[in-house]
Formats: structure tokens, C-alpha cells, sequence
């Protein structure tokens, strides 16, 4: 199973059509996916406590989401140059061991504005290194993204379209 993580908690968000874009490419591809995105994270996560307790709903997420998985697709938005915090939490309260390790990535940043998050991207290939996680090479950057969107939450360019189901593509046989 590839999971693919919509990597923001902000509401009404444009990463999660993203996400779901992904998801029917995956499908198309052959292969059984899911969306998790962190927009619907449980409370527990913002918790005072969180890297002192054990919480179920972390262990559900776990055990529904990221065990099963063998394969990631993250999809990053860009916030201040570098990928959201609640991502950076996500990773640091999980259990990488059973979660990320010695598991596959694949990359895709998104930006309003000309880069497509590339710094972020890189900023997370470091830290998913560290998680003793293989990320593909492949990354794709998806500028302009309130202008790559139509209002079905479609990717109207063909080349860009063509970018990612190339992704997807490597990502399986990776």
C-alpha cells in the first residue's frame, strides 16, 4: 500500500485535492493506496504532552496508516520556505521505527509561488534520510499552484500531469 500524506493541518487546504489526485494515479497504476491527511489529525497530536505519553490515537494511526504502508507519497506545501511544522510534528511523535524505516518516498512540493517548495522538499529528503528513509530522486514541483488548479481541483497542465503520473510510475518500481 502507498499512503500519501497531505502534509498541512490548515483548513479547506488545496494539498489534500493534491493528495487526491495522486491517489487516482496510484489506482490507475495498479496499486492500492490511502490519504492521510493532517488536516484530521486527532487532538492528541497538539497535546502539551505528546512526547511523554502514550496516546491511542496515535497507535491507531499507526497501525491504520503508516505500518501497512511500504511506499510514501508526501505532498508538501510550502510555508515560510520550508515545509509545514505540523509534518516536522507528525515525524517527531510517530513511531519511525515500524513507521518509516527502511521504507520508500517519493517527494511533491507545492507552492503559490515560482519554486514549488524546492527548499522544503530538500529540507524533508534530510530529515527522511535521517528516518533511514529511501527518497526517489524524482521530485516534482508544482508552481503556481492556485493557476495549475481548475475549480474541480484538476491539473489543467498536460505537462505537469505528465510529471506526476511519471512519479507515481518510479515510485512503484523503486
Amino acid at each position: 500500500m502507498i499512503l500519501i500524506i497531505s502534509g498541512t493541518n490548515r483548513r479547506n487546504n488545496k494539498t489534500v485535492l493534491v493528495a487526491k489526485l495522486y491517489e487516482a494515479l496510484v489506482t490507475d497504476a495498479g496499486e492500492t493506496s490511502k490519504v492521510l491527511s493532517l488536516e484530521n489529525l486527532p487532538d492528541a497530536f497538539l497535546h502539551p504532552d505528546i512526547y511523554d505519553a502514550s496516546h491511542h490515537e496515535i497507535e491507531n494511526i499507526e497501525s491504520e496508516y503508516l505500518n501497512p504502508a511500504t511506499k510514501f507519497i508526501f505532498i508538501v506545501p510550502e510555508y515560510h520556505g520550508d515545509y509545514p511544522g505540523i509534518l516536522k510534528l507528525f515525524l517527531d511523535v510517530v513511531n519511525v521505527k515500524s513507521g518509516f524505516q527502511n521504507k520508500r518516498a517519493a517527494l511533491v512540493g507545492l507552492s503559490d509561488g515560482r519554486h514549488g517548495n524546492v527548499r522544503g522538499l530538500d529540507s524533508l529528503t534530510g530529515v527522511l534520510h535521517h528516518l533511514n528513509v529511501a527518497v526517489l530522486p524524482f521530485k516534482v514541483n508544482i508552481s503556481g499552484l492556485n493557476k495549475e488548479l481548475d475549480e474541480l481541483g484538476n491539473i489543467k497542465s498536460e505537462a505537469t500531469l505528465n510529471r506526476m503520473k511519471n512519479q507515481v510510475k518510479q515510485l512503484i518500481a523503486f
